[in-house]
């Protein structure tokens, strides 16, 4: 059993105007034989967008964007394979307004047409 917690960083909260500039994920997997999760992979990293001029400057302050740090950073089409499959075995995915993420990172797929995850399960602990 995969559990993998994402957060997400965004230029904006506008789905159609907006992208997402910084994915992390920590994926944690039951180890029967210690009774407790241990964790398995950590991936993290900047993502460039195309669409800055739209970006929202209170955004990029609150998430501590500076253009020199993202100027090697890689576009989307180029994680979303590594994206897709933290997600894909994942039995369920948890993170802070997930559903926020769910549709940013979806977009990442459906801006290159490409086949987005099977997110399965997920758990926003905004409810909690």
């Amino acid at each position: 059993m995969i559990i993998t917690f994402i957060d997400t960083e965004t230029t904006g909260l506008d789905l159609i105007d907006h992208d997402v500039i910084d994915f992390a994920s920590l994926q944690v997997g039951w180890d029967r034989e210690s009774n407790k999760f241990n964790i398995i992979s950590q991936f993290t990293t900047k993502i460039r967008s195309d669409n800055m001029a739209k970006a929202s400057p209170q955004a990029l302050k609150m998430n501590h964007y500076s253009e020199g740090e993202w100027v090697q950073a890689p576009y989307g089409f180029e994680v979303a394979p590594t994206i897709k499959h933290i997600i894909d075995r994942s039995l369920m995915v948890v993170g802070q307004n997930v559903i926020f993420d769910y549709r940013f990172v979806n977009k990442i797929f459906d801006n290159d047409n490409r086949q987005r995850p099977d997110w399965g399960k997920y758990f926003d602990t905004k409810h909690m």
